[in-house]
């Protein structure tokens, strides 16, 4: 299993994307050790988007302040983008 790719597949399940807690959770549980820093470099490529409780997508400087915290969130979920899925589907 890539993790990766079934991070953005289990995102996807759901029509209003994971709360970035469900996934680090998730992350763990398959053996990542540091699930913020993965999922960080992931939407640091465009494969994920990181939006608020009204789904209004989050301000980049809002997003890195998230990855250097380190501490997931519950009011906010990860949506798969377009091209996150592209990468997983082809």
């Amino acid at each position: 299993m890539i993790i990766e790719q079934e991070v953005i597949e289990q995102i996807e399940e759901e029509p209003a994307g994971r709360a970035l807690s469900w996934l680090v959770d998730f992350m763990r549980k398959h053996g990542v050790s540091d699930p913020m820093r993965t999922l960080g470099q992931m939407w640091r490529a465009e494969y994920l988007a990181l939006v608020d409780a009204a789904g209004a997508a989050l301000p980049r400087w809002r997003c890195e302040e998230l990855w250097r915290a380190g501490l997931p969130r519950t009011d906010v979920a990860v949506m798969a983008t377009q091209l996150g899925s592209a990468w997983v589907h082809g």
